[in-house]
């Protein structure tokens, strides 16, 4: 299933923390796809944690909507549809955008530097084609931004949006193409909060977090169609 838990980590942490930090990670990252089933014997069996460490860890990862209960008891790692998805950039959208007025007031040439750094990253992941780089430097951009402004309820509203796009962009953007445009739009986010201009920062951060979702949606929408295709063309033979 792909649960790797590093025990040295966790060397004064409780089996279920172990078990949910660990699971976290493989799932949010990608390692666990979107969609795939969850069974607690099977992960009793694959990390070799009791039953009961396995359930809490399951359902904390239930109450961050990380994993779905179906009908049926079926329990599987949550997949939003194109709908949620457009839903979850829009708000997103609102939500840092504010984040960049406020952290206008806020930023030093630390900040400046360290966003700048991240997009050197990026540029690095487009150019060696390591898609999972380009995707983590982009949100830790963002969540940056976030930090500066040191909300906490901001923060914490925003991290599980963050999660489930990193999630889904692992499962639907097979290349970097749209990369290149994201750089060149952090590039004039990062002028905006280097300016101090409150009103820009936040406009053009609403702007970029809405063009990423309409790419992103196109692109989950031909996922989606594909998965159809493969689960027709299963049930056919």
């Amino acid at each position: 299933m792909g649960i790797q838990i590093e025990w040295k980590e966790f060397a004064n942490s409780s089996l279920s923390n172990a078990l949910y930090v660990s699971m976290r990670r493989a799932i949010v990252s990608g390692k666990i796809p979107p969609g795939t089933p969850i069974k607690e014997m099977d992960i009793s069996r694959e990390t070799g944690v009791s039953r009961t460490p396995v359930r809490e860890a399951v359902r904390k990862l239930e109450s961050e909507c990380l994993l779905l209960r179906m009908p049926g008891r079926k329990l599987v790692v949550t997949r939003p549809n194109r709908t949620e998805m457009a839903e979850i950039f829009l708000v997103r959208s609102v939500l840092e955008g504010l984040a960049g007025r406020i952290a206008c007031s806020k930023i030093n040439s630390t900040h400046i530097e360290s966003l700048k750094k991240i997009e050197r990253m990026m540029k690095r992941g487009a150019k060696e084609k390591q898609l999972s780089l380009s995707i983590k430097s982009n949100l830790e951009f963002h969540k940056l931004i976030v930090d500066i402004c040191d909300i906490s309820v901001l923060s914490e509203t925003l991290k599980r949006f963050w999660d489930t796009v990193r999630m889904m962009s692992m499962a639907n953007l097979d290349d970097n193409s749209w990369i290149h445009t994201s750089i060149k739009e952090h590039k004039e986010i990062i002028d905006a909060l280097e300016k101090k201009n409150g009103s820009a920062a936040e406009r053009l951060i609403r702007k970029h977090v809405i063009h990423a979702g309409k790419i992103f949606t196109h692109t989950g929408s031909r996922a989606e169609k594909q998965g159809k295709k493969d689960s027709d063309r299963s049930r056919s033979e």
